[in-house]
């Protein structure tokens, strides 16, 4: 459970915190209470745990989108197909505490809370939205 915690941290946030370790315990912190009930919801296998979302394809990658989606809305960062970018922000405020870097990460998110405000899946939603910040 604690590798599919750490690919689901790395997977939800590497474009945001890269190698910034003390912000990524902070969201392992933050997602640990949802990736279990989330895999158990989506009916997972126990082999996710050592997933790699880059070789994925098919059905598997629709799994993983909506178990980003899930973890997602657990979070609160996401209501239906929508990325709630107050929510998301509260998030960032906790995990930075360097006002630079806060605005950094914050802008990024806002340009992707844009670029998927129009899809219309939640699972797409989430895949687009964590596609995007890899991306910025």
């Amino acid at each position: 459970m604690k590798s599919l915690l750490v690919i689901c941290t790395v997977f939800l946030f590497a474009a945001v915190v890269r190698s910034d370790t003390e912000e990524e315990k902070k969201i392992a912190e933050l997602i640990n209470e949802h990736v279990g009930s989330c895999t158990e919801e989506l009916q997972l296998p126990p082999e996710w745990s050592t997933w790699d979302d880059t070789k994925l394809s098919g059905e598997n990658k629709d799994k993983a989108a909506c178990l980003l989606a899930c973890i997602m809305k657990r979070m609160g960062v996401m209501d239906g197909t929508q990325v709630v970018m107050e929510k998301l922000q509260e998030t960032l405020k906790i995990v930075y505490t360097d006002d630079d870097k806060l605005a950094e990460k914050t802008k990024v998110m806002a340009s992707c809370v844009e670029e998927v405000k129009d899809i219309t899946n939640e699972c797409e939603v989430a895949s687009a939205f964590m596609a995007c910040t890899h991306k910025e």
